[in-house]
């Protein structure tokens, strides 16, 4: 399959913004990469509070927007999040990579639709 270079460029800014939103996840997942220095009041404080910058930015990249505004001001998403959110790096993980999962989604659906048009110019993609 072939796409065009406006295409291409789309997909890859919303993989850029999808990934930055799965990095940032594993980097709060405390089993998969052990910063134990990081993991703390202050460490995991930051964290939340540069949580919606980070979204927005992954979003201003990918071109893709939030579909609720709850996830961009980080306020309200689930149950109990004002209290989970600054003090355990567990629940950034939980909040950052269902976000991230959703990008996927956005992203997979953005390629069927390309894909279903069939522009056959330019870039070619190996799949």
């Amino acid at each position: 399959m072939k796409l065009t270079h406006e295409d291409s460029k789309s997909v890859a800014y919303k993989f850029i913004g999808m990934i930055m939103k799965i990095i940032y996840a594993f980097l709060w997942q405390e089993f998969f990469i052990p910063l134990t220095w990081l993991y703390n009041d202050v460490g995991v404080g930051l964290g939340a509070k540069f949580m919606p910058d980070w979204n927005d930015l992954a979003n201003r990249i990918s071109g893709t927007p939030q579909t609720d505004d709850n996830v961009t001001t980080a306020t309200n998403v689930y149950p109990g999040d004002s209290q989970c959110r600054g003090s355990s790096a567990h629940a950034l993980w939980h909040e950052e990579s269902a976000n991230g999962l959703l990008e996927i989604v956005f992203l997979a659906d953005f390629v069927n639709s390309i894909l279903k048009t069939g522009n056959t110019t330019e870039t070619e993609i190996i799949i």
